[in-house]
């Protein structure tokens, strides 16, 4: 009888002693095993900043573009600087600036790329921008002024771009839905496919 009682306090003191050390562990695994999910409540506040997130998370950056300028010259832009494609309604400016947050004000020449004028090395001119922008946006202002309907292209289309004075004409010759920028071409365009993924819409268009 004493053997069994002794016995049943060792697995007593074994069980405790499992329970405890079980706790934490289990704390522990399951913060490390939980899924992050995509909530409202972790997205930036405003569209804008939701696009600016989107688009510039790893922006084409990897892929053969890695191999760009690293660092960025002072660029002296005339104000007629556009980019015109008549056949989705696109008139757009063209806007320079040091990062992403240049977004804000329309298409946004990437500055680690080349401008229309300089394509040293094969280097391609990259304009990034919005698709739908603020919520108050009318369809006209985000077919006119953003990417809105750069998903509509097709092949053969010709972009214009007007830069310092000089007139550029490029002829779409791909169009892809990635993550990443897979091939080179004289101008590249990129906007989102939508808010919460990090698949884009790029258009290759040669210089013709």
């Amino acid at each position: 009888m004493n053997n069994l009682i002794s016995w049943f306090s060792k697995l007593n003191i074994y069980l405790g002693v499992f329970l405890i050390l079980s706790a934490p562990a289990y704390l522990f695994l399951s913060a490390e095993l939980k899924p992050v999910l995509v909530t409202s409540n972790s997205l930036p506040a405003t569209p804008t900043e939701r696009e600016n997130e989107i688009l510039t998370n790893n922006l084409a950056i990897k892929g053969v573009l890695s191999g760009s300028r690293n660092t960025m010259k002072a660029v002296k832009v005339a104000d007629d600087a556009h980019i015109r494609i008549n056949s989705i309604g696109l008139d757009a400016k063209i806007y320079e600036g040091a990062d992403f947050k240049t977004l804000e004000q329309g298409i946004w020449r990437m500055p680690m790329h080349a401008t229309p004028d300089d394509q040293v090395s094969g280097q391609p001119v990259v304009l990034a921008g919005h698709r739908w922008g603020e919520d108050n946006f009318t369809y006209e202002y985000r077919s006119k002024n953003l990417f809105l309907n750069i998903p509509t292209l097709n092949k053969g289309d010709i972009i214009e771009i007007t830069w310092n004075g000089q007139f550029y004409k490029y002829k779409v010759e791909y169009l892809s839905k990635d993550i990443y920028v897979d091939r080179l071409s004289d101008l590249i365009l990129i906007t989102c496919v939508d808010y919460v993924s990090t698949t884009r819409y790029f258009v290759f268009a040669e210089r013709v």
